[in-house]
Order: C-alpha cells, then structure tokens, then sequence
C-alpha cells in the first residue's frame, strides 16, 4: 500500500464490518496479480496527494443509483457467464496515481462472502485490465475521491467505468478516507490472526506496491544513488520516447507469462531488428528526430488547465504527424509483431485524426520548447477566421508585441547601451545588459527590478512592466477564447480515442523492443530459450557487466525441477549475492522479451520472484533483523510454489548460531518441496552437510585461493567463479580474509588453533561412511534419469548418440569412484 492509501477497505467499512459479524467469522484477504510476474502476492490499494483533515464528505454523481439488493443484472456480462452470483453486494473502492506510469489500487469486498481483494494494477492509458477486472468483479456500488473526479477534474478512468460498467452505482468521498493508518488497523482487525503477518510483509514500506524485492535488487531504483541509472531499468531503458519508457518500467514491474502471445513475438521483432541493419538504423532514426515521438513536454503538467488543453492538442497532432514517417520505416519488416504494430501505424488511421485537428489547429503550429515559443504557439493554435473575437483579439497581442520591441529600441538610444531582450514565464519579458563593469550607481534610473549576474545585468523598466500585464491581459482572453473552440475539437475527437491509445501502445512497444534490439547490438546479447529449464553458460550480472565491462568475471548457472535448490557457499566478498542476484534479473529480462548477457540461455516461465538479501532492522515497525527475516520468510513459505524463482541470501544470520542455523534448515526443507528455483547463499557450512546429499539440492560455492603480495603478506584472491561442491572449510577464509585486511597475526593464528579443534571434533560426529554411500549413489542415478529426459524431450538427434555416449561413460567413472571410497 501507498503511503497515504492503507485504508482501502475503510471506504467499505460500515458494510463490511457488520456483515463480517454477522457471519460470526473475518474476512478473507487475497492478493491478484491480473496475470502477471511479481513477488508481490497481496496487492494494495492506491492514492495520490496529501493526507488532508476535513471529515469524510460523500457525495454521489448525477447517475440513477440502483440498491444492492434490486439492481438490474446486465444479460451476457462476464459475471453472469462465470456464474456470480446476482444476490451478492460487491463494493468497490478505486483510487489513481497520477504521474510518470498510471497505477490503479482496487479494493474489493464481497459483503456477501465477508472477503476482501487488494490488487494494484500497472495499466497503460486505455485502463484496459482495471475495466477488465471490475467487469469480472461486477461490484454493485464504487466509491472515488472527490477531488480526482468531475467537476474538479477529468478523469478517463471515472468516464470509462461511467460507460462500461452501468449498473455499479458511484458514490464520491473525500480524500481524506484514503488513510495509511487507517487502512493497517483495517487489516489488523479484520484479518484471520494468523494471516496478519504475512499480509503486513505484503504491504509495508511499499509505494505503489512495488514489492521490497525491487529495491534489494536494484530492478528500479539504485540503492546507494537514486539519481544513478546503474540498475536493470537503467540499463534497459535505452528507449527515445516517454511512453517507451513507461512501457518498460511497466513490464519489468509485471513482465507477461505468457510465451507464445507476449515473449516469443518480442524475440523475433528483437532478432530482425538486430539482423537487419537498415531496418533498425530507419527506425531509431524516426524515433529520434520524429518531433511527435521524442517530445517530452513537461510544461503541460504545470499549465493552467485552459492553456493544458491546447497544448495536449498541439502534442496529439505532432505524434500523428510522425506516424507516416514511422510507418515507412517499418516497411521492409518480416517479423509478425512489427508486421502488426506497421499495419496499426498505417498513415489510413491516423491521417482522418490528423485532417479533424487540422480543420482547427493551424497546419505549422506545433511544440515548442522555450516559452516565449510555447505561448505564441497556444496563441495562434486555432485558425483564423474560426472566431472574429478571436482574430481580434490576436490582432492586438501582435501589436502590444511590436510595442514592446519599439520600447527596447528607445531604450537602447537613450542610454547608448544594447540590450538583449529575453522572456519567461515568471517576469515575462525582461532585459539583460552584457556590460560587467558598471557599479550600483551608475545603473541608469530607467532599470527597476535589477540583478547582477555572472554574464551581465538583468533588469525591466516600468513601462515594461505595464506592457507586460496587458500582453499577458489579452493572452490570457485569447488562451480562453481559443479553449472554447478546442473542447469541441476534444469532443469531436473522443470517438477517436480507441484508435489513438492503439497508435500509442505501438509506438510504446515499438520503442521498447527498438531499446532492447541497440542493447544486444551494444552488448553482444544472446537471445534465450525457454524450455522449462533455468541453464546459462557465461552469464553475467546485466548491472556490473556494464560498470565492469571485461573485468566481469562470467559464471553459469543450471537448475530444473529436480535440481532446483542451490545451495551458494564462498567466503566474504566472493560473490555469492551477486551470483544470485544475477539469476533474478536475468530472469526478468528474459520475461520481457530482452535478450541477455550470456553465450547461452535458457529459462522457465516464472509467475513469481520472492527475494530475501537485506540484512537490516525496521527501527519504524519496532522490529529487529532477525524478525524481519522471519516475517518476510513466512510470507514467502505461505506463496511460494513450481512457478516460482527464490533468492535468499544470510537466512539466519540474525539470531544465534544454533537457532540459525535450524530455522534455515526447516525452511529450506520447504523450499525444497515446493519444487520451486531455489538461490540459497549462506555460511552455515553445516546446512551444506545437512542437505547435500537429498535429491533435489545441488552444492556450489564461490572458488578463492591464497596468494602472496609483494610485501610477503598472505592474502586472499577472489576468483569469482561458481563451482560444484562446498567450500572447503579447512581453509579458514574468514581468517584469511581478516589476516589480508591487516588484522594482528597473534589473534588469527589463535583463530586458526581454535577453528583447527572444532573441525577435528566435528569429524568425529560424522555419519556413517556407507550410508553417505549410498545417498550418494541414489543422488546420481536421480540425476541421471533427469538428464536422459531432457535429451530425449529437447535434444538434438544428431548429436544425441554422441552426447549419450559421453553420458554413459561420466556415469560409470563417477559410480567407481564411489566404488573406490566405499572399499577404502
């Protein structure tokens, strides 16, 4: 939940609460994730703005409201074809952020059920999945806020769901019933006792719901550096456009799972793209010189609403201006998902929206970036003769324009100085003086308002002033004239509406796949299988690839269904967090559509990734390091499943060694059940020991070794690289590491001694040496079964005899060798 919206079931309150009492039992809340991949299982509900304190206003929209209980069913709906039942009372609570990316919180309680549905939906500007989701709801009464609705302020969402869900009545509350304090004690009440934790783990430190998982991988934000775009959205946004932008962002928060509709087409577009040279330089050229694509106008967002409608206009006709030049560029294209984002780019569907704007809008208006060319452009948006106050109007704006002109030149003769003269949108027209050498008192008395500056002197005189409260007088009445005339233009282009939101989702996807197609091209990135098993050869870390470059060191990674649990050992600062962090991102690459950093790849469809890396207290929610962990693992244990990806890095850490030590053999041990792909990096060499040798668990571990510095000083090196088996223990890297760091001789030798006598105690607990046999041999036959099954469903037939071949010999050498040891 956002930080001023976690009270999404208070807007339902009165009803739900009662009912739930009734029912003699609490609610149930559930989390959705609209088909998408993301750690977070239970969604929450959205809002905007400042907490405010007035009371809860309702009101109710201009609309016939029908009761819950006698409201008309819609024949053919969803809801009646998945049998819902009509007797049941669904309220709704909606709320919207507004910004760089449209994220809608939905807070559903089934009053009839006594159960409650939190989901956050990243949803592009047609609100497609919100509808959807309502629509499947099919709630009989919705509540906004207030301040975000009609007559305050337009909203599409509001309009949308007015026409697409008719029968659901809406009522209006104010802002502030969207309360975060508010909204925990609604879970803490209302929740069974024993989902109250993990829905907490769900919900907090969360804005916009972005699990806390993103910011521990750095999937969007930089954790040491905000500012920095050292993070997997940094790297891949090499996009042109805005609304790009906002599509990766949106797909590496919720990337699709679905490999023939959403992935596979991104691969193949990614593919020509970087095959076909031509093609991808024509492209990338039009998105980057294309006025109507490359625009990132912020002034609209700060406007006055009136000014904000003439500059959406002016927007709207310099993107459908470049759909030509965007459509040609695409013409030699193969691909079926380029084909088909040319074909929703043909100039036949944008040149009748661009002919409707231009029977109003002149032809050679268009954005501009400073503002002096900004409000001459909104001032002679519409075509003259349209209006004759209008005209008039503009008749004058250009005659106190030349006055102020003819005023600077007067000004220049009386003082014998030129003068420069500038504009914006705080002091509208102002004058700059270059000359440096002038004090206070020799500034001539007609400059008021002066200011002394690097490069000169910035003053205005008083007639200047005047001059510019008439000119913004008349601008501000031509402005307001002129937005008459363009709400019938919006009106008249609402019908249209369906074709642009399609024109601009392509030129988003399109811009997209264009950024990841110039990664791989810059990057020398290998396009991915997907064939249920998570296999890389030389993968790197797509963030410190890009810092480290060759000094990166590759590592690999394999995992299935019968190997999914990876147990990563290593000494401080071998790697292991970045080992693992590296699948999860990968991971999301992949989904997306990107090729990745590595000579081979291969992935399985994930509907979830669930990470636990931070080691650190929440001094906020009064808990230590330890309970954190514990919450955020029991919220993992109770949503895990075989379509899931897990890192874990330290389980255990915060507590003391025994009890660690245990609690992460038991949870692993549930890892390991739940057929899940399992990153599990850790000290606990005992765990190693405990798990090795059951089926389903591999062993690997970062790989060092001593060397020597100059100086004669024993140091330890990193190697960086991923090996099968454990770290060996009788190397002591912790001490090494700390003898390295310059640490006094005297305490590590005595460190050694004592860590020397633990193992030689250890040793003698440990368990028979023929039943370690035994486990050993049933490890590998285990094995071997798995990898006679991916030959034989994914293998190549002509190679196949010689691979088995080799196969069949591994298997008879590694079986003597367990012969041998067993004898000896």
């Amino acid at each position: 939940m956002t930080r001023s919206s976690r009270s999404a079931l208070e807007t339902a309150s009165s009803h739900f609460k009662s009912h739930a009492e009734l029912h003699n039992g609490r609610p149930q809340q559930r989390g959705s994730t609209d088909g998408r991949s993301t750690a977070r299982t239970v969604q929450s509900f959205v809002s905007t703005g400042p907490r405010t304190s007035t009371s809860n206003a309702r009101g109710s929209v201009s609309r016939p409201s029908t009761s819950a209980s006698g409201r008309k069913s819609r024949p053919g709906t969803l809801s009646t074809i998945l049998g819902t039942n009509d007797d049941q009372t669904v309220v709704c609570a909606i709320g919207e952020a507004r910004g760089v990316l449209p994220l809608v919180g939905v807070a559903l309680v089934d009053i009839t059920l006594g159960e409650a549905t939190l989901s956050q939906i990243c949803d592009n500007q047609s609100y497609v999945k919100t509808i959807h989701k309502l629509q499947m709801a099919n709630p009989s009464r919705m509540v906004f806020m207030s301040t975000a609705c009609p007559p305050i302020r337009d909203n599409v969402l509001f309009t949308l769901v007015n026409e697409l869900i008719p029968d659901a009545r809406i009522e209006l509350m104010d802002r502030s019933a969207w309360s975060e304090k508010d909204g925990l004690e609604y879970l803490h009440n209302l929740a069974f006792e024993s989902d109250i934790d993990p829905i907490k783990v769900a919900v907090d430190g969360k804005y916009y719901s972005v699990s806390s998982f993103a910011a521990s991988l750095e999937i969007v934000q930089n954790i040491r550096n905000p500012k920095s775009k050292d993070c997997l959205f940094g790297i891949l946004n090499q996009t042109l456009t805005p609304m790009g932008s906002r599509m990766l962002r949106s797909n590496i928060l919720q990337p699709p799972t679905k490999y023939n509709t959403f992935i596979g087409p991104r691969y193949d577009a990614v593919e020509e793209l970087t095959g076909e040279e031509e093609i991808f330089h024509s492209l990338w050229e039009t998105l980057q010189t294309s006025k109507g694509f490359s625009q990132r106008h912020e002034a609209a967002r700060s406007s006055p609403q009136v000014e904000e409608h003439i500059n959406r206009i002016l927007v709207t006709k310099s993107f459908l201006e470049s759909i030509p030049q965007l459509h040609q560029a695409l013409s030699g294209c193969n691909s079926p998902l380029l084909l088909k984002i040319r074909d929703i780019c043909d100039p036949s569907v944008s040149d009748p929206i661009l002919l409707s704007i231009q029977t109003i809008i002149e032809a050679d208006v268009t954005v501009m970036s400073t503002p002096l060319d900004m409000r001459n452009a909104r001032i002679f948006a519409v075509r003259a003769g349209i209006s004759g106050l209008l005209d008039v109007a503009r008749q004058t704006y250009k005659e106190l324009t030349e006055e102020i002109h003819l005023h600077v030149q007067e000004v220049e003769r009386e003082i014998g100085l030129q003068t420069t003269l500038k504009f914006d949108n705080g002091r509208k027209y102002w004058l700059r003086l270059k000359s440096m050498d002038r004090d206070a008192g020799e500034i001539p008395a007609v400059f008021i308002n002066v200011v002394r500056k690097q490069t000169g002197i910035e003053c205005q005189t008083m007639q200047l002033i005047k001059l510019n409260g008439r000119l913004s007088d008349i601008s501000n009445e031509i402005i307001a004239r002129s937005d008459a005339i363009i709400q019938d233009l919006i009106i008249m282009l609402r019908a249209s509406a369906p074709q642009l939101f399609r024109l601009c989702e392509s030129v988003a996807l399109l811009d997209m796949v264009a950024s990841f197609a110039h990664l791989t091209i810059m990057r020398d990135y290998t396009r991915p299988e997907f064939r249920g098993a998570f296999a890389m050869k030389a993968a790197r870390h797509p963030v410190l690839d890009k810092i480290l470059y060759e000094d990166f060191v590759p590592n690999d990674y394999y995992a299935t269904e019968q190997n999914g649990f990876q147990i990563v050992t290593g000494c401080n600062m071998g790697g292991k967090s970045t080992y693992i962090k590296a699948a999860a991102l990968l991971q999301i690459m992949a989904q997306v559509g990107c090729f990745v950093p590595a000579a081979y790849a291969s992935f399985s469809l994930i509907h979830n990734i669930f990470a636990r890396v931070s080691l650190s207290d929440n001094l906020e929610a009064n808990l230590s390091t330890f309970s954190v962990e514990m919450r955020e693992m029991a919220f993992i244990l109770r949503n895990v499943d075989d379509k899931s990806l897990v890192i874990i890095d330290e389980l255990g850490r915060g507590t003391s060694t025994r009890d660690g030590l245990a609690i992460a053999i038991a949870m692993s041990e549930a890892l390991i059940q739940s057929k899940a792909f399992v990153w599990f990096a850790t000290h606990f060499v005992d765990l190693v020991h405990v798990l090795e040798k059951r089926p389903g668990v591999v062993c690997l571990h970062l790989a060092s070794k001593k060397t020597m510095s100059d100086d004669g000083v024993p140091r330890l090196a990193m190697l960086y690289k991923a090996t099968q088996g454990t770290v060996d223990t009788t190397e002591h890297y912790g001490i090494e590491l700390a003898r390295s760091l310059g640490f006094p001789e005297d305490f590590t030798r005595r460190a050694e001694e004592v860590a020397s006598e633990i193992r030689r105690r250890r040793q003698q607990n440990q368990q028979n040496p023929e039943a370690r046999n035994v486990l050993a041999r049933r490890k590998l036959v285990l094995n071997l079964y798995e990898t006679l099954q991916q030959a034989a469903e994914h293998g190549d037939y002509e190679i196949l005899p010689g691979y088995l071949k080799r196969l069949q010999e591994e298997f008879i050498m590694r079986m003597n060798e367990l012969s041998v040891s067993a004898s000896t």
